[in-house]
């Protein structure tokens, strides 16, 4: 591991990740903070090496996590998506998973003045059934976009229920309408 440089900032991710930020925006460096304890985590962790061509980058998904992504690649850094794709990998056992996701004008700092969205994910599995629940804070920003959230179920086929109510889907995602607000989905997942 280098040292770090002067103005490298180090913005902690979770208890698990820390990423180093230069002053210019780029990626310094990335610290598993408990890699060993991971690595010998009792689910199998395991450190794997994989080919990254220039074309494709693979991410990896813990079951639990929602990981949130753009529909398509933004043209340049002032880029505020109407739709934010949300990849739900469910859990192989029951318990609670959380994830943040949070949205702001990508320029400047106003979202430590409260400029922004966090909405933080909260996943539960019992048994067949699974709970996703969203809670919002901040006060938005005037560039926020979103219209929508398009829940994708990986791992599974699911039956949706949004906020009580039961959902379709379009493709292979369910259209959550939402433009900064809180919701509870519920997901039955069902053989096939």
């Amino acid at each position: 591991m280098r040292p770090k440089t002067v103005g490298v900032e180090t913005i902690r991710v979770s208890d698990e990740l820390n990423v180093d930020i230069t002053p210019d925006g780029s990626v310094y460096g990335i610290e598993l903070l408990n890699a060993n304890e991971q690595l010998r985590a009792t689910d199998g962790g395991q450190f794997v090496l994989v080919p990254t061509p220039m074309d494709r980058i693979p991410i990896y998904a813990r079951g639990g996590a929602v990981i949130p992504m753009w529909p398509e690649a933004p043209p340049s850094t002032d880029y505020h998506p109407t739709a934010v794709e949300l990849h739900l990998f469910v859990p192989e056992g029951d318990g609670v998973h959380r994830t943040f996701v949070q949205e702001d004008d990508g320029l400047t700092t106003a979202a430590q003045d409260g400029a922004m969205y966090r909405t933080t994910f909260e996943l539960n599995r019992d048994g067949s059934s699974l709970t996703l629940r969203a809670d919002v804070s901040g006060r938005g920003f005037p560039e926020f976009a979103r219209r929508e959230f398009r829940l994708f179920v990986r791992g599974a086929t699911p039956d949706v229920t949004l906020d009580g109510r039961r959902t379709t889907a379009t493709e292979d995602y369910v259209v959550i309408p939402n433009a900064g607000t809180g919701f509870t989905a519920g997901i039955e997942l069902v053989s096939r």
